[in-house]
């Protein structure tokens, strides 16, 4: 089966306040494999946007979430807030060599404590 599984359970790790550090499950998890495969070539240019508070924290989180998988020439960053100021979108525009990268980098993302959703 190609694309999104919400029912495939992956083990990821939840950020404390020093990070990403103990395992916990979830339900949220990168597009599948297949689905990644058909539709970009690697190596190639990958964003995700992955949206919470906006905070210097939750940013910070995203960013290291990236480099965590890449190095820092592969990741570019964008940040906007809401007019309210109290939401913010981290664009993280990567440069991948290969589908593993993606799927790592948003296992990292979506262990953040206040990751509210991801495009």
């Amino acid at each position: 089966m190609t694309g999104w599984d919400a029912t495939r359970e992956l083990p990821l790790f939840r950020g404390d306040e020093n990070g990403i550090n103990t395992r916990v499950r979830t339900t949220r998890h990168a597009p599948a494999r297949e689905l990644l495969l058909a539709n970009h070539e690697f190596p190639g240019i990958y964003i995700i946007k992955a949206f919470g508070p906006a905070s210097r924290e939750f940013r910070e989180q995203a960013e290291d979430a990236a480099l965590g998988v890449l190095a820092r020439h592969q990741v570019s960053i964008r940040v906007r807030e809401t007019k309210s100021g109290s939401r913010s979108c981290v664009t993280l525009e990567l440069h991948v060599e290969t589908v593993d990268e993606i799927i790592l980098t948003y296992e990292r993302l979506y262990a953040l404590h206040d990751l509210k959703l991801i495009l």
